[in-house]
């Protein structure tokens, strides 16, 4: 990608993140490509989040820990406000 291709997909991607739907490597690569009208290289991706690291504004590419995932639901959050309360 050109280096506007790739501000481009940068802008995208943190449009995204900002209505809360981060997109996930596999669609990354898929915008890139749509972009690049070409398919990109197997470690392009990698590059690609360390060369713009400072410029996404989440952490798009990181999953969530289990136990992140686990205590935000209803139930946890309900016996935190009961205990408190």
């Amino acid at each position: 990608l050109s280096q506007q291709q790739e501000r481009a997909l940068v802008s995208y991607i943190n449009k995204l993140s900002q209505r809360g739907i981060p997109p996930t490597l596999k669609l990354t690569r898929n915008l890139a490509e749509n972009i690049a009208k070409t398919t990109v290289g197997k470690n392009w991706l990698l590059w690609f989040i360390k060369q713009h690291y400072t410029e996404l504004d989440s952490l798009y590419l990181t999953s969530f820990k289990l136990s992140q995932k686990r205590a935000d639901s209803y139930q946890h959050l309900s016996l935190y406000f009961d205990l408190v309360s």
